[in-house]
This record gives C-alpha cells, structure tokens and sequence, in this order.
C-alpha cells in the first residue's frame, strides 16, 4: 500500500467517525456539537449524509438513514409543505418542526426523495416504497405548481436553496436539477411513465436554458435577455440562475457537479465550464462554492450584505460567497475523478483542473487532521462542511489552527463519497 494510500484510508476512518457521532435514533443531525440549531435533523443534511452511506454500502448506518427518512416524513406539514429541520425531545419524538426561516426551502423535498428512493434500491421494505411514492407525487404535484406558468423550470425564490444567504433567485440551477434527478429516478423505479415523460421535458428546459445547448424547449427569457445572451461566449453563458429582470452567470459548483453527475450538462457544456475556472481559482485553489467573489462595490454586494442569519458570514472568500466547503469537493471530485482518466470529450484545462482539485483536496484534509487538536481534527477529517481558507484574489495562507478552532464549529456537517461508488447512487 503507497503512502497516498494510507493516509487516505486513514482519513476515511476518522470521516466515518465523524458521520457516526451525528447518527442519532432519530436519524442523522447535522452536527454532533449543539451549535446554532445545526444539532438537528436536516432534511438536506441527512439526505447527503445518506448518499455517502449508501454509496459505500456501509450497512451498518442503514436504519439511521431509514429513521431520517421516516421521521422527516412524519413532519410534512400542511399541504404538503416539507420541513426545512426538526428537533426532538430526550424520548426521541418530535419536540419542534421548522419549515424555513424568512423563506421555505424548495430544495429539503427533492434531497429527501433521492435519498429515499437510493434507499429503497438497497433494500426491500415495501411499506416504506408505497409511502415513498405516495410523497413523491406530492413533491412533483408542489414542482409543477411552483413553475406557475407549465414551462417545466421551477421559480424559487432568495434564500430558498443551500446557499440561503447568498443572492441566487428565480429560476435556479441547482433546484431544477434536483427535481430533474428526482423524476429520472421515480420513473424507473416506479415504472411510471409520467415521471419519465416529465423529466425529459424539465432536462432538455435545463440545457437549453442554463447551458445554451441545443434542446426544444420554450424559451424563458425576454427578448433583451436574448440578445445579451448572444454576445455571451464559452463558461460565461453557463447560468446560476435568472429572472426575467437578471441573467446571472456566477458558477455555482455544487450545481453544475449535480447536472453533470446525473447527465444533465453535457461533456462539452463542462469543458467551458473548466475553462473558465482554469483562469480563476482553479489556477491554485479548491473549487469555490460560487465564483466569482462578490465584493464591496459590486452591484450584488447590498443583497448578500444584508442577508444573513445570527452572523454576517458571506465575507469575500468566504461561507457562500467563494467559500471552500467539504459538500461542493465531494461533488466535484465525483465529478472530477474520471476525467483525470479519460482522453475523448475532456479538454486541457478539465483534465489540469481535475488532477489539480483532487490532489488539493487530499492535502488539505491531511493538513487539517495534522495541524488541529485531536477533537477538531475528528470533526474536521476528510471533508468538513466548510474548509476556510479563503479563496481571495490574492494567494490564499495556510489556514492556523486558531482560526479552524474559532470559526469551524460545526464542521462534523460534512459529505465525501469515493468516484468509484457514485454509480450506486444514480
């Protein structure tokens, strides 16, 4: 076994550790420290937290994934409205259910029906199957009604995705690939044709509006967006998120890994994509959640300034605003890892970038378990929910271990699942 080798197996031990001390009777909470309300079921959190465990079989958090399943279900509201967190009491029953801070989460639904419905691909639990698609078609019904016009993109709004406080809105990326990805596998699953016939509709949506690739679908944008959009070239026409008064083309990392993992970005979309990252932070660093940086000044600096929960963390560099977090490198390096390997479609700069990230990726994990105190070094092992080395435009330090200390206190939110496994999951 080679040193690489080692170390990353070592890294894998101290990371299960880490999701077993979140792996509550209840189901996984977000953080194993009572740190804001992050000590608390997440519908997203545990659904990625799921992902992980079952891409790598490991049997043994099975019923902890079935509990969050289960129990997040229990707490579907009125209408169908999905719970953002729940809480419980010491006899683990439901103490408290949140739905959204000042908005609902449109993505909490989609997390838990693909996590769900991997789950069900493992095991044989027909009970639970019928619950499942019984919700599904709920979701799907709330999806349809959430596009407000049948044009098969859904219409969210601020702060209603995991970046809650970053200026993303409208139609978005991200949701629209998570509700393309729940569909694509409820089709199959449950043999519906419905499913299936819908997500074709919402995927060719998806190219040809967030990506410009050729697709037959009705055209959301005014006839101004479309002229702007033709004087776009390469990754700058690759879209986070538009409204009708906004194109906005930051590139969102944990989207764009989504829509090429489940197909719906193709290879050469992704090339233009790696392009552009090659003559920005990839040149030296981690892949930022968004990118570029907003900073004081620019024209989206008053949204992200004024919107945040306890404290203002969207500093340039920082949280979502080009932030470095452990659930977009899991992402990225599923998505990253085979083109380190393949020639036919991967340009220079994905092939560069690829093998760049990933080592990246290894060493700073060893870094970080090197580096930090024995607690913070657990919580922190491979891929914590935020890695804060600031990606500014100037190079960025070395993290100390004051700083990972002070401001990572609840990094046990993390997620990492080997290239390899990402099939089992899809």
């Amino acid at each position: 076994m080679t040193q690489e080798s080692d170390r990353t197996s070592a890294l894998m031990v101290e990371a299960w550790r880490v999701l077993e001390g979140c792996a509550k009777p209840y189901g996984f909470v977000a953080t194993a420290q009572d740190k804001d309300n992050y000590a608390r079921l997440w519908s997203r959190d545990s659904a990625i937290a799921a992902l992980a465990v079952l891409s790598h079989e490991h049997k043994a958090l099975y019923p902890t994934v079935e509990q969050s399943i289960c129990n997040l279900l229990d707490a579907v509201g009125v209408h169908g409205v999905f719970p953002s967190n729940v809480s419980f009491s010491e006899d683990h029953t439901i103490a408290e259910v949140s739905y959204g801070g000042p908005v609902g989460r449109t993505d909490s639904p989609f997390w838990w029906a693909i996590a769900a419905m991997s789950y069900l691909e493992a095991v044989d639990n027909p009970v639970l199957k019928q619950r499942v698609q019984d919700h599904i078609e709920v979701i799907e019904y709330r999806a349809h009604a959430w596009e407000f016009n049948n044009k098969d993109l859904m219409y969210s709004p601020a702060s209603s995705n995991w970046a809650d406080e970053y200026p993303v809105e409208g139609y978005v990326l991200l949701n629209n690939v998570l509700r393309y990805w729940m569909l694509q596998k409820a089709g199959r699953i449950f043999n519906h044709n419905g499913y299936r016939k819908k997500a074709v509709a919402v995927l060719l949506a998806i190219k040809s509006h967030f990506f410009g690739e050729p697709a037959e679908a009705m055209s959301l944008f005014t006839k101004s967006q479309r002229e702007q959009l033709d004087t776009f070239s390469g990754g700058n026409r690759i879209l986070m998120s538009f409204t009708p008064g906004a194109l906005n083309n930051h590139i969102d990392a944990l989207g764009l890994s989504v829509a090429f993992l489940v197909g719906a970005a193709s290879k050469i979309t992704m090339n233009k994509v790696f392009e552009r990252w090659a003559e920005g932070p990839l040149a030296k660093s981690l892949v930022p959640a968004h990118w570029p940086i907003i900073e004081a000044g620019d024209s989206q600096w008053p949204d992200i300034q004024s919107n945040f929960a306890y404290e203002f963390k969207n500093h340039p560099g920082h949280f979502h605003n080009g932030g470095v977090w452990g659930l977009t490198q899991g992402f990225a390096a599923a998505m990253m890892a085979p083109q380190t390997m393949t020639t036919t479609m991967s340009s220079t700069a994905m092939k560069i970038c690829s093998s760049r990230v990933l080592s990246a990726i290894l060493s700073l994990n060893i870094l970080i378990t090197t580096a930090c105190n024995p607690v913070v070094s657990n919580l922190w092992a491979f891929l914590p929910h935020r890695i804060c080395s600031p990606l500014r435009r100037e190079k960025a330090r070395r993290p100390s271990t004051k700083s990972l200390n002070a401001r990572n206190n609840r990094s046990a939110r993390w997620w990492y699942v080997l290239p390899e496994t990402w099939p089992l999951i899809l």
